[in-house]
C-alpha cells in the first residue's frame, strides 16, 4: 500500500512539473511572437512611415469601422496583396482597398469610368449612403481583399500596444534570469554531488 501511495504521488510531482514546463513553453513562445512582431511592425511604419504593417507587397490591415459590415465587421483583419493586383482584371462589385491622403479605405468598386485612356473607379461602401467623396484611380488602389479573418483585428491591436510590448519585455528578462538561476543552481548541485564522491 504504501508503495502504491508513493509511486501515485511520485506521479502526480511529474505530471504537475511537467504541465508547468509546457506552460513555461507556450508563454514563452507567445511572448517571443509578441515581441518579434512588434520589432517587425516598428521598424516597418518607420521606414514607410505608414501606419499599417505591409511586407513584400502583402498588407495586414485592422478594420476600423462598421461601412462594411456584413461582409467586412469593425475589428476584423484584412489581407491584401499587393502583387496580385492586376488593373485589366479589376470589376464592379470588387472590394478594394485604397489610400488617400494617408487615409485607408474599405470600399467597394460601383462603376468603372474610362475617359480618354485614364480608368477611374466610383466607390461607395456598403454600409453607406453616399458614394465617396472623389473618384479613386489604379494608383491609389493598395489591392483587392484577398482574405477576411474575422475578429483578428483586434488581436494585431493588442500586439502593437505599447503596454503589451512593454510588459512582454519584462516578462522575457525575468524568464532569461530564472533560466540563468536554475542553471547556476544545477551546476552548483553537480559540483557539490561530484565532491562527495571524491572524498568516499
Amino acid at each position: 500500500m504504501k508503495r502504491r501511495n508513493n509511486n501515485y504521488k511520485k506521479n502526480n510531482i511529474n505530471i504537475k512539473v511537467l504541465l508547468k514546463k509546457i506552460i513555461f513553453k507556450i508563454l514563452y513562445f507567445l511572448i517571443t511572437i509578441c515581441i518579434l512582431y512588434n520589432v517587425v511592425f516598428l521598424l516597418n511604419t518607420t521606414i514607410s512611415k505608414k501606419e499599417y504593417l505591409s511586407l513584400f507587397g502583402i498588407t495586414l490591415l485592422p478594420v476600423e469601422s462598421n461601412s462594411m459590415k456584413n461582409e467586412i465587421n469593425k475589428n476584423d483583419l484584412v489581407i491584401i496583396n499587393r502583387n496580385k493586383l492586376i488593373e485589366s482584371e479589376l470589376k464592379e462589385k470588387d472590394t478594394i482597398v485604397y489610400e488617400r491622403n494617408n487615409q485607408v479605405r474599405i470600399t467597394k468598386i460601383h462603376i468603372i469610368k474610362t475617359t480618354n485612356g485614364n480608368t477611374q473607379y466610383i466607390t461607395k461602401a456598403i454600409n453607406n449612403y453616399y458614394f465617396d467623396n472623389e473618384p479613386v484611380t489604379f494608383e491609389q488602389i493598395m489591392g483587392k481583399v484577398q482574405i477576411v479573418i474575422p475578429s483578428f483585428g483586434l488581436v494585431l491591436k493588442v500586439l502593437q500596444s505599447k503596454i503589451i510590448t512593454l510588459i512582454s519585455i519584462i516578462l522575457l528578462v525575468l524568464k532569461f534570469s530564472y533560466n540563468r538561476y536554475t542553471y547556476k543552481m544545477k551546476l552548483k548541485r553537480r559540483i557539490k554531488k561530484q565532491k562527495k564522491t571524491l572524498n568516499y
